[in-house]
């Protein structure tokens, strides 16, 4: 949406600060918390407000459309919020336990 609104060359300086912004704080995070699933069993939730979900999410998405191409990936994204418009989704996948 960066592109689309402010052109390419702002969406990848916002990219690098990003992830600049990760590498900091994950320096910080205790290796529990580096994780995009996180166990907060017994934790206050605020525990897990970090930019880890969000950067490192932001950083699968642009490497999976780097991988597939732009208009493939487009085509994924409208399909996946298509099926899930109005839903609750989870990172929960059937099938595996997180340690």
């Amino acid at each position: 949406m960066l592109e689309r609104l402010f052109g390419t060359e702002r969406a990848d300086m916002e990219a690098v600060l990003g992830r600049r912004q990760l590498d900091e704080e994950m320096a910080g995070l205790p290796e529990h918390d580096r994780v995009l699933h996180l166990d907060l069993t017994g934790r206050d939730p605020d525990e897990g407000c970090t930019l880890v979900p969000y950067e490192k999410g932001a950083l699968l998405l642009r490497t999976i459309e780097h991988a597939v191409g732009r208009e493939r990936f487009d085509a994924f994204l409208r399909a996946y919020f298509d099926r899930f418009a109005f839903q609750s989704i989870t990172t929960r996948i059937p099938g595996i336990h997180w340690p």
